[in-house]
């Protein structure tokens, strides 16, 4: 796994792959700890949560705010 270098599309790709790879994987209700302040062009909204959302296997995806503990439904298969 490459350090974290936005300036990088090399970079960017790996981390778009091995995220989308991640979700391709889950399963159930999947919780993500997700900032408010998200770059534009962020993995979490790039590659992750649509391969979630396209996951047959995930049936729910909550997020956590990391600075309020608050938790959202974001998303519900079949809704």
């Amino acid at each position: 796994m490459p350090t974290w270098d936005a300036s990088n599309p090399a970079v960017v790709r790996a981390w778009q792959n091995i995220s989308a790879q991640y979700a391709a994987g889950a399963s159930g209700s999947v919780r993500a700890v997700i900032g408010s302040n998200l770059r534009p062009g962020n993995v979490w909204e790039t590659a992750e949560l649509p391969a979630l959302m396209n996951n047959p296997k995930v049936t729910q995806i909550t997020t956590i705010d990391p600075a309020t503990g608050a938790s959202k439904v974001i998303f519900t298969r079949g809704k």
